[in-house]
């Protein structure tokens, strides 16, 4: 009864962490969202605006890193980061294509 009981505690205590988990999450979201809203009216140039979103994904949505692609139409069919903010190693050591 007492094990029972520990349990039914330690399972309701998991969920209300989870809860709590998803919450937080649901905040950062939205908040990384208008912040890249206010990017939107904000950045002077395409290539600010892009920055300016990956950094916002690092540091308010909480990745490690974020980056932005562009395809280039050639046989190898790459994409070409231009833009990007945090953990760079990443960008480096992969080759990132669109064709499959």
């Amino acid at each position: 009864m007492v094990l029972e009981f520990v349990m039914s505690v330690d399972k309701d205590l998991v969920s209300v962490q989870q809860a709590r988990d998803l919450v937080e999450a649901a905040h950062r979201a939205l908040l990384a969202l208008s912040q890249c809203n206010e990017l939107i009216f904000r950045a002077a140039t395409e290539q600010k605006l892009l920055e300016g979103i990956c950094r916002v994904i690092v540091h308010s949505a909480g990745y490690r890193m974020a980056w932005v692609g562009r395809a280039e139409a050639t046989a190898a069919h790459p994409m070409v980061p231009v833009a990007q903010f945090g953990d760079r190693g990443y960008l480096r050591q992969v080759q990132i294509t669109w064709k499959g």
